[in-house]
């Protein structure tokens, strides 16, 4: 099952709703948890990012991102994104990580 498929054709229905960045967030955690689909959810926080940088759950898509980097063993990659996150939103609820 592609994770990332699935959630964009219902995100074309909902995108304009004050709550699709939530409801993406939660199509993460849902990829990458349950259906082990970490390319999925990389996918989805790439959308999120994409369609809405400067909303209230973009901090976590790119927190995300930066988490699965690390979880790849990707520890270059991992510090790069946990930087944009430092850049982007400096007051993030992530920033202390």
């Amino acid at each position: 099952m592609d994770a990332a498929r699935d959630d964009r054709l219902s995100l074309e229905r909902f995108a304009d709703c004050e709550w699709a960045d939530d409801a993406v967030v939660r199509a993460v955690v849902v990829a990458v948890g349950p259906l082990r689909d970490s390319a999925g959810g990389k996918k989805l926080c790439a959308t999120l990012l994409e369609r809405w940088p400067r909303g209230d759950m973009a901090d976590t898509a790119q927190f995300h991102l930066a988490t699965l980097a690390y979880w790849d063993g990707d520890w270059p990659r991992a510090v790069e994104l946990h930087e944009e996150l430092l850049a982007k939103y400096p007051r993030s609820r992530y920033a202390e990580f």
